[in-house]
């Protein structure tokens, strides 16, 4: 029981940083598209 709630709390932080890390790289592929722009 402990370890499989561990197991949970590992995969749901790698899917925040996963999120976060295509969040980041979004917006910064849309920030090079806005200055190109102008």
């Amino acid at each position: 029981m402990i370890e499989s709630f561990a197991v949970s709390i590992h995969l749901q932080k790698a899917n925040i940083i996963r999120q976060i890390f295509k969040k980041e790289k979004n917006e910064k592929s849309g920030f090079g598209l806005n200055i190109s722009g102008n």
